[in-house]
């Protein structure tokens, strides 16, 4: 039987000690952007060359804690920031490292959110996880990115954090939702669930639901408008879970195995998520 080569890993930067690397998005030239939680910063990792490693460079710090990023188009990166939580815009074209970075605050929340992972779903539409509310924020960037409204895209048990578990965060306690993603091939979102130790999907229906019919006998002003394709959203009504549970007696090592535990469908009815119809959060 042939055994598979061992992968080369090795470090490309370090940073100081108590740094709490969040998240990170990897731009078209190879340079890497992480956000570092406990410190409320934005990172720039130069493109690694060879063996040598490279040495980061601070870009920005913000008034909250540092959570996910998503990039949107070519060097135009969001990143959300929990405790006073936002939405912050990075304009990254043309930018050199160790001079100011063009940044502009999109959102901000009206009520306390625990923002963590983030995803981009379609042109101008970002998914947040909120890790203390157990929901999924949608996200509707205006054409010029530069504003933004938000509303309950989706909630459910299974994003839910666990108070009782004894375990804590530097959001409080451990969180919910965390990850998330969306795979465009397969019209799929995933997300993980830390404290209660889920691995999630749900299928996301990319057709626009049809327009409603209007009756003959009522007139055009009192017509029901019809939305466009990129004003709804609807969620498939079935939502699949995968449970990755370790072996008994396993640990947390590395050599620990995971067995799944066959899909099986939840239960419940998906919203439709309308990007305007529900604005809980403010443009500055």
């Amino acid at each position: 039987m042939a055994t598979a080569a061992l992968a080369d890993i090795s470090p490309i930067a370090s940073f100081p000690q108590h740094f709490f690397l969040e998240n990170l998005a990897v731009r078209a030239d190879g340079s890497i952007l992480v956000t570092v939680l406990n410190h409320k910063q934005l990172w720039y990792v130069p493109a690694p060359h060879g063996s040598q490693p490279v040495t980061p460079v601070l870009v920005h710090t913000f008034d909250g804690f540092a959570m996910g990023i998503v990039e949107t188009q070519p060097d135009i990166f969001y990143v959300s920031t929990a405790g006073q939580a936002t939405l912050e815009r990075f304009d990254m074209r043309g930018w050199v490292p160790r001079t100011p970075v063009k940044s502009t605050r999109v959102l901000t929340f009206d009520q306390p959110a625990g923002l963590n992972g983030a995803c981009l779903l379609a042109p101008r539409v970002i998914l947040l996880a909120d890790s203390l509310a157990g929901l999924i924020w949608r996200v509707d960037l205006a054409d010029d990115g530069l504003t933004a409204t938000a509303s309950v895209w989706l909630q459910h048990h299974t994003m839910a954090p666990d108070p009782d578990s004894g375990l804590t965060s530097p959001l409080g306690p451990q969180p919910g939702i965390n990850g998330i993603r969306f795979a465009a091939r397969t019209d799929v979102v995933y997300y993980t669930c830390t404290g209660q130790k889920l691995f999630m999907r749900v299928a996301v229906d990319p057709a626009p639901p049809a327009p409603p019919k209007v009756s003959t006998a009522e007139s055009p002003a009192n017509a029901t408008p019809t939305p466009s394709a990129s004003d709804l959203l609807p969620v498939s009504p079935q939502m699949l879970t995968e449970y990755f549970k370790p072996v008994a007696n396993g640990t947390n090592a590395a050599s620990s195995v995971v067995m799944p535990v066959p899909v099986a469908p939840v239960g419940f009815t998906p919203p439709i998520a309308k990007p305007a119809s529900r604005a809980t959060y403010s443009t500055p």
